[in-house]
């Protein structure tokens, strides 16, 4: 059996991840090793999956790839306060918080 190994890019403020922490701790038997928001997300996330969100009370964009399952989940919250632009096609996928990050990049010219 090989590790999970998940990678998280977020830009956040989820306001009850003390209580998201604790609700997990007690359903899941989740271990924690910081006391920061980022793990309880993407715990949440490895928990919960599409669910995870459901709960969330904030301002959030984040992206999480687990590269074993190929599969990234990517979110912002409802309201749009934390944007997420994204770029997709059969090559790649871009995100980022100004959409001209991805023109930079996708305009960009060979060397």
């Amino acid at each position: 059996m090989g590790i999970n190994v998940y990678w998280i890019v977020h830009n956040e403020e989820i306001h009850n991840y003390v209580e998201l922490r604790e609700e997990l701790e007690t359903d899941y038997e989740a271990k924690f090793t910081a006391n920061t928001d980022t793990e309880v997300v993407l715990r949440s996330y490895i928990m919960r999956v599409n669910e995870c969100v459901k709960r969330f009370n904030g301002q959030w964009a984040f992206a999480i790839y687990n590269p074993n399952k190929k599969i990234i989940f990517c979110s912002r919250d409802g309201f749009g306060i934390k944007p997420f632009y994204y770029y997709l096609d059969d090559d790649k996928f871009i995100f980022a918080s100004e959409i001209k990050a991805i023109l930079s990049l996708m305009f960009q010219q060979p060397c």
